[in-house]
Formats: structure tokens, sequence, C-alpha cells
């Protein structure tokens, strides 16, 4: 719960849904009270609810310890919600990390799994959609282009062995 209590600290107001253990949950009840209008919480899970607010929102944080795949990345690129992931499994595989220099990718990408680096990554997007915002809304074009199909993978396949057997 540190991250997020740093994250509170910034100019933006979080949604949070989801389940868990008890303790959690008392945690976010806590931080409701004492930031009621800069967090919004739901205590369970309602798939609906869940893409409404995925939808809705500018940013998507989604920082994983361990990650195959994961879908919400996915579902937020196609809506144009900027995820801010941890460079793991496949969120490093579908998440572009956004160059300031250029104002190019599809998202924020952080290394370490540590509170600091979620509230500094955090910050930074904060940070991006504040001071270039015309930076940021290159991003939620791009991430809204991307596409992750089996059509575009069996391409991306074929064009390998191609390029191998040459």
């Amino acid at each position: 719960m540190p991250a997020m209590l740093e994250i509170l600290r910034i100019d933006l107001q979080v949604v949070v849904l989801g389940s868990g253990e008890t303790w959690i949950a008392n945690a976010f009840d806590k931080l409701q009270q004492e930031f009621p209008t800069k967090l919004g919480w739901y205590n369970g899970y309602n798939n609906d609810l869940a893409h409404m607010i995925e939808a809705g929102s500018d940013m998507f944080l989604m920082p994983s310890l361990y990650e195959p795949c994961g879908l919400n990345q996915i579902y937020s690129l196609r809506y144009g919600t900027l995820p801010i992931v941890r460079r793991v499994g496949g969120l490093k595989d579908t998440v572009m990390q956004y160059e300031e220099s250029e104002g190019k990718g599809s998202g924020f990408i952080l290394n370490d799994p540590t509170p600091e680096a979620v509230s500094n990554t955090v910050g930074w997007a904060v940070q991006t959609y504040y001071e270039r915002p015309a930076h940021f809304c290159k991003m939620v074009a791009f991430a809204m282009k991307q596409r992750f199909t089996w059509k575009t993978a069996a391409e991306k396949y074929v064009a390998l062995y191609r390029k191998n057997l040459s």
C-alpha cells in the first residue's frame, strides 16, 4: 500500500476494482475514507464494470510480479487507455515504452517491483499527461492501432520462417 499512498498524493483520481485478501480490502477501505474525492474502490469483481472503468480511464496500472500473457493491457491499448506495467512476460511484449525524446510508445514500463518504482512510473505518466499532452495523444492514437490477433502473429511467424529459409 505504500505505492498507493504516494500515488494518491499526485494530481489524479484512481479507481480500483478487485477482490482478494481481507487485509488488502481493509487497506483500500481506509484509503477511500482518507481520500474520498481521489479514490473510488469497488470490492468484488464485475466484468462489465471492469471494462467500463478501463475504457473510461486515461491510464491503467498493472504492476504484475508475473504475467505470462495478460489481456488487460491489450484491452487498455484498444481502448486508448495507456498501460503502466512492469517489464515482465507478455506485458513487455505488448507495451512499448514511452520515449520522451520523440513522443513514441504505447505505455509506461517499470523494471523493479518496488513501491518507489510503481509510484515514480505513475508520476512520470501523469507528468506526461499534463506537461506533454501532444505526446500523450500521439501515444493514445498509436496504442489504439495495435492488434494482437492470431492472424497478425501467424504473419510474423511466416515472415520469420521465410527469413531463416533464405
